[in-house]
């Protein structure tokens, strides 16, 4: 007798295959794509703003930069002059403890910038730290100070605009009736020195 194998009809058989086939994630939504696409891009990260810095005893021109990186106004010693204290400046190996910005009569432009050497005095009748008088020779072209034994010692240049000379001095401060400010007492306290200077950078400029 033959027997035959009995036939199952109706039934799938899933290979491994068609197992992954069937596992495979759906298409992308078109509509989720598109909306991908026009996201507008994150915006790139700005540079940081550059920091002006005084890179020598007297600049070539008064910019705003220049004013601006004194910090703000501390007190106003006589009228049209304006006194700052920048923080981390320094002139020749001394810190600077203010700066007197004078201008050219009320409102008008800035002539000139005295620098005020922290903690340096000259003594009435001597001169000025010779280490800091050849430093003044060295960085100002045609100075001869080295040697000087005036109350102040400068040099000069011909010019129509900018940068017109130099000078160390005990400088020309003034405490007029308005004088008003919160760091007023320090201009006063060197005007009211009696035997001995404070001990100024001024710089000169000649604005058309």
């Amino acid at each position: 007798m033959r027997f035959s194998l009995p036939v199952v009809t109706g039934a799938l058989l899933l290979s491994p295959l068609g197992l992954a086939a069937q596992e495979t994630s759906p298409p992308p939504d078109p509509a989720a794509a598109a909306a991908a696409a026009a996201a507008p891009e994150a915006p790139a990260t700005p540079e940081p703003p550059k920091v002006f810095k005084q890179d020598k005893p007297c600049m070539d021109n008064v910019s705003d930069e220049l004013i601006k990186s004194f910090g703000e106004i501390t007190a106003w010693p006589a009228e049209g002059e304006e006194m700052y204290m920048p923080e981390g400046l320094s002139t020749f190996g001394h810190p600077v403890a203010y700066v007197l910005v004078k201008h050219n009569g009320p409102g008008g432009k800035i002539d000139e910038i005295d620098y005020r050497l922290q903690a340096m005095q000259r003594t009435v009748g001597q001169p000025h730290d010779a280490a800091l008088l050849r430093a003044f020779d060295k960085e100002f072209k045609g100075a001869s100070c080295a040697k000087s034994k005036e109350s102040s010692c400068g040099v000069a240049y011909k010019t129509d605009k900018g940068f017109s000379g130099a000078e160390i001095g005990s400088g020309e401060i003034d405490v007029g009736d308005g004088a008003r400010g919160p760091q007023l007492a320090m201009v006063q306290a060197d005007y009211d020195l009696l035997d001995s200077d404070p001990v100024f950078l001024a710089c000169y400029y000649r604005r058309q």
